[in-house]
């Protein structure tokens, strides 16, 4: 079952950055990945970004940051405040960053 992707702003910004950059194609595998299945990610994030999940790729250096809406209908059982503001379905991932691992993280 395939999700809906939404990109946040920042992530925008930053994919326009990572293309640039040539490496277009091992971004775009991984977000049709996660669009396809977001549980395979590659963990669940703490702090101010709990409630989010991280994939890596190219070689471990970089982090897509995301979140999807059936995971908090599962466990919260009610959508998080921007996705039911914005009216999007179930079948929901909205991807929020992606950065290189050292210069992302807090």
């Amino acid at each position: 079952m395939a999700y809906d992707p939404y990109e946040s702003e920042l992530f925008s910004k930053q994919m326009q950055n990572l293309r640039e950059k040539a490496l277009s194609e091992q971004f775009d595998e991984t977000v049709e990945k996660l669009i396809e299945h977001p549980e395979l990610n590659d963990g669940q994030l703490k702090g101010p970004r709990a409630g989010t999940f991280k994939k890596k790729f190219f070689h471990k250096r970089y982090r897509i940051t995301f979140k999807y809406c059936a995971f908090c209908l599962q466990t919260k059982k009610k959508q998080c405040e921007d996705c039911e503001r914005e009216k999007r379905s179930a079948k929901s991932i909205v991807f929020l960053e992606v950065f290189e691992r050292g210069e992302g993280y807090d």
